[in-house]
């Protein structure tokens, strides 16, 4: 008998046009690592006088899993399309208040020979994480359809493009409005007075919930449907060694007078003939004062943050990539 190997797992992908129809998966993601696999709920019954049970009832079937890597400028497209809605000409302007239309996947995971399939896959958590050790895709989660066994991996699936952010090539920018960020935005560079940035993370969830229908024409759930999304954002600054607040933008003043914050996160850098790019506007309120502790010996200021809409522009992030 021949043995499945965990390490030789492999995912491929397609996009969907009616979200939960099957379409042909043949591209692969190369720097994204991920998992998927069949989830489901039942109820168990028990006669009186019983300390065991007598049956199982089947309830509810779907697919769960999750993923993580490398900042790639091509394969974040992938996260965000689903997360936030199509791009339009790579940019990304999810609105605050009308519905987004969240991308879905049909998924294989396997083996040539063993796989299974996932229809109507959706992105619903993923978080960013900018330091100078390591720019990297965290917390993904996923959910899709039941479980289709027998499915057919593709023998030579095509795999996206390999090019990552790379720490060297990512700063921190701030602005007194949403518009200034891209013209007139402020770099914090290292060792100045706009402050010295250390550390970003950026984490959305649960944006999307599965709608669970009567209805004996359903292996599955019948669709989803919008609901307030968790977001934070914490940014790490170091310390300076006077004064009576942390230099930069996101100070306790801020805090204390609910000022409304614009922060840039770029990285950008040229590869032969192509400039990458990544850009990532926010409109940001402070929700906590800021908290000292310990990095590696320095002393740093963690300020936590949440997404709020500009008053101005409407918008509360604006992400642009350029990958070609």
């Amino acid at each position: 008998m021949s043995f499945q190997s965990t390490v030789r797992q492999r995912v491929v992908y397609g996009d969907e046009t009616v979200p939960g129809t099957p379409v042909t998966a043949d591209q692969e993601i190369p720097d994204l690592k991920i998992e998927l696999a069949a989830d489901g709920e039942s109820n168990q019954y028990a006669a009186s006088g019983s300390i065991i049970n007598s049956v199982v009832a089947a309830s509810k079937e779907w697919a769960a899993g999750s993923f993580q890597g490398a900042m790639g400028y091509t394969t974040l497209g992938w996260v965000l399309d689903s997360l936030f809605g199509a791009n339009t000409g790579g940019v990304w302007a999810p609105s605050a208040t009308a519905v987004l239309v969240h991308k879905t996947y049909t998924m294989i995971r396997g083996v040539v020979g063993a796989a299974f399939q996932y229809a109507g896959v959706y992105v619903n958590g993923a978080g960013l994480h900018f330091g100078r050790d390591k720019c990297e895709v965290t917390n993904g989660t996923l959910m899709g359809q039941n479980e289709t066994p027998g499915a057919t991996f593709p023998a030579s699936p095509t795999r996206l493009a390999l090019r990552p952010v790379t720490p060297k090539t990512v700063s921190l920018y701030t602005a007194d409005t949403f518009a200034h960020l891209a013209s007139a935005g402020t770099k914090l560079a290292a060792n100045s007075t706009d402050g010295t940035a250390i550390q970003v993370d950026l984490d959305w969830s649960e944006l999307l919930g599965q709608v669970w229908a009567l209805d004996d024409a359903l292996d599955s759930y019948a669709g989803t449907v919008e609901k307030f999304p968790q977001m934070t954002y914490k940014f790490v600054v170091a310390a300076e060694v006077s004064g009576s607040d942390y230099q930069g933008p996101l100070t306790l003043a801020k805090y204390q007078t609910n000022q409304i914050v614009y922060m840039r996160i770029k990285a950008t850098e040229t590869i032969g003939a192509v400039t990458y790019l990544l850009t990532i506007d926010m409109a940001v309120q402070i929700t906590k004062p800021p908290k000292s502790r310990d990095e590696d010996g320095l002393m740093v200021a963690e300020i936590e943050c949440i997404p709020v809409i500009d008053p101005t522009t409407s918008k509360w992030i604006e992400i642009t990539i350029v990958n070609s």
